[in-house]
């Protein structure tokens, strides 16, 4: 079993200033005295409102041309406020408040995902094969490995916080690092790196249709692929990765400090990494066999130019797809499946009374994942509504258009403010959808080529994707951290997040910059420049 490692002095040194002066410190002791996610997102739903009052009677708007996914076609639109104490939108505040609820996206998600992860994790699956991983992996490459996965699990969606942020806990607690450290750490590259990725993802599809449609404002037969931005992306994953290594271990680890079990919420004691038994061993591959069996039999129905997994009319199994809009309950059975044959080849499992009581134990779990959705379901439903952020995007990008600077200067300039209005937007694609035709025409027009203005546009809404308070995982990721530090707030998450996001975005600028200057083609077949 990896011993307990003390922190070296040099990295004692290194974190010092940054503990005791100051910036990310005070953040966490502020942050921390917060209220509550439950109260908090009743907080903004109230300010929600009040803004749409004040904005409706001030008669706050914005107007732009933006995509209309529905006609398909770029249009001039004007945005004005919703009022949602008129009395149309007191109406529709009463009306959809259940359904607000009940459609809180997290909600299915975790419910679908926690029935396979949270008999994986009941089962003893999971912690005999991280058992396995950490006695066999060397440290060094352990953690990069596992920092590639957070970045490149946006393939796996939103599931891909559920799965890796505990794990990366239970490998950092058994070796001897801070496990905060470690969930930070994966949960950055998980939701900072969310463009980034080893191979092309349905997020490639979706941005690149509406950059062509945007495009064909100027250039009416311009082509834009998914694989626009390929080359970069590829790269970017990997720097990102090392990235994510060295911020947690030069920052954020000395930042928190050496970890003192007697911090946790609850008893640790099952998390520690014991030597693999015979009889867990043999179970432990009859599992590996069962996934790998499933793995095979859904590649082989994928195969097929007719196969169900297939988009109907494109044959992708990408884009519109089966396989991707399914991928959650997929991945579910994948962890499901396996961890039923594990869990009775160990005799954990004895028979259907076992296997439901630790899936009503798992869902026990969340029970501040629904309470949140009272008020959290609201806000988000309530702020779509009020078209706030859309105004707020197009004075943005308005802002942008009335620069006269070098073209690396406007990018970047570009990048910080889409950086920026992804903390209030936070759906990539929504504002891809009113940016797209405002700024790839205005690009074009100074030479630049969609494919750039979209590669940029995804730099920035990445990086700032762990910060945002409309992260709607935020109160799973709180349970999570306080099983090993029980006072985590939201201060902690904010002040161990926010240099994630800070470094993020300079290096992948600065990679792009770099990359801008010695011509490098960005994906295949795309341009820089036209």
């Amino acid at each position: 079993m990896p011993t307990q490692k003390l922190m070296s002095s040099s990295a004692e040194e290194k974190g010092l200033k940054l503990k005791n002066s100051k910036f990310l410190k005070t953040v966490e002791t502020v942050g921390n005295r917060m209220v509550q996610p439950v109260t908090l997102f009743g907080i903004l739903c109230i300010i929600v409102v009040l803004l749409s009052f004040i904005g409706s009677v001030l008669g706050w708007s914005a107007t732009g041309e933006m995509y209309n996914a529905q006609t398909k076609a770029v249009e001039e639109s004007t945005v004005t406020v919703y009022n949602l104490l008129s009395r149309d939108g007191i109406t529709y505040m009463l009306n959809n408040f259940v359904n607000n609820t009940i459609t809180y996206a997290p909600l299915g998600v975790m419910l679908v995902m926690f029935l396979g992860i949270g008999l994986a994790d009941g089962s003893g699956l999971i912690a005999v094969a991280i058992r396995k991983i950490v006695k066999s992996a060397p440290e060094k490459l352990l953690i990069p490995i596992l920092m590639l996965v957070g970045v490149c699990g946006n393939l796996a969606s939103s599931s891909a916080t559920l799965v890796l942020v505990p794990i990366a806990g239970v490998i950092y607690l058994n070796y001897g690092k801070h496990p905060i450290a470690g969930m930070m750490g994966i949960l950055a590259a998980v939701t900072a790196g969310f463009s980034a990725n080893l191979i092309l993802t349905d997020t490639d599809a979706v941005m690149s249709a509406i950059t062509q449609e945007a495009s064909h404002i100027m250039i009416p037969d311009y082509t834009v692929t998914p694989m626009a931005n390929y080359y970069f992306m590829f790269a970017g994953a990997i720097i990102l990765a090392i990235t994510c290594t060295l911020v947690t271990e030069k920052i954020v680890e000395p930042m928190l400090g050496t970890y003192d079990p007697k911090d946790a919420g609850e008893d640790l004691s099952q998390t520690k990494l014991e030597d693999v038994s015979p009889v867990e061993e043999k179970a432990f591959k009859a599992a590996g066999l069962t996934l790998f069996a499933m793995l095979a039999i859904l590649v082989v129905l994928c195969i097929p130019s007719n196969s169900i997994f297939r988009n109907p009319d494109t044959g992708s199994l990408i884009n519109g797809s089966l396989l991707m809009s399914a991928l959650i309950p997929i991945l579910s059975l994948m962890f499901f499946i396996p961890s039923l044959v594990y869990g009775f080849k160990t005799g954990i499992f004895k028979g259907e009374r076992d296997v439901v009581a630790q899936i009503y134990k798992s869902f026990g779990s969340l029970s501040s994942v629904f309470a949140i959705a009272l008020t959290a379901g609201q806000f988000m439903k309530w702020f779509a509504k009020s078209n706030l952020g859309s105004i707020l995007a197009f004075k943005g990008a308005a802002l942008i258009g009335r620069l006269n600077i070098h073209y690396i200067v406007l990018l970047l300039i570009f990048v910080i403010i889409t950086a920026f209005l992804n903390i209030f937007m936070n759906s990539g694609t929504a504002k891809w959808y009113i940016f797209a035709p405002v700024f790839v025409p205005m690009f074009i027009q100074l030479g630049i080529a969609p494919e750039l203005t979209q590669l940029m546009y995804r730099i920035g809404d990445s990086c700032t994707n762990s910060v945002t308070p409309l992260n709607s995982f935020l109160p799973v990721i709180l349970l999570f951290m306080q099983k090993y530090k029980k006072d985590s707030g939201i201060g902690t998450y904010v002040a161990t997040l926010l240099p994630y996001s800070i470094v993020f975005l300079i290096v992948w600028s600065l990679v792009a910059v770099i990359w801008l200057l010695i011509g490098l083609p960005i994906g295949p077949g795309a341009n820089l420049f036209v």
